[in-house]
């Protein structure tokens, strides 16, 4: 997996009422042995977390991201070619039986 280094990687707007803070807290990603993102819940980073990317949920060991879908089956353009062939093959000699029969 490819490990993507952006620092704000989505930011947002929130309508929270009340005194808040920003903690800006440095990167922990190389401290958490998390596959994408290590975040600090508390401004001593005694408790961290895990996140992954859009698409990609957290695995049941709490580090590793999975992808949402199973793997994608790629079909060689080789096979589409083939079978566009034979399809069009089988037009052809269907047409070419049904007008020498239906005569």
């Amino acid at each position: 997996m490819v490990r993507v280094n952006m620092l704000l990687a989505r930011a947002g707007i929130s309508n929270v009422d009340g005194d808040g803070a920003v903690i800006i807290v440095p990167s922990l990603d190389s401290a958490c042995r998390c596959d994408y993102r290590c975040v600090a819940l508390d401004e001593h980073r005694h408790e961290t977390k895990c996140l992954c990317p859009d698409g990609w949920y957290l695995g049941n060991d709490t580090t590793s991201c999975i992808p949402l879908e199973g793997p994608v089956m790629h079909i060689p353009t080789e096979y589409w070619v083939l079978a566009l062939v034979i399809a069009v093959a089988f037009i052809l000699c269907t047409g070419a039986l049904c007008m020498h029969f239906c005569e």
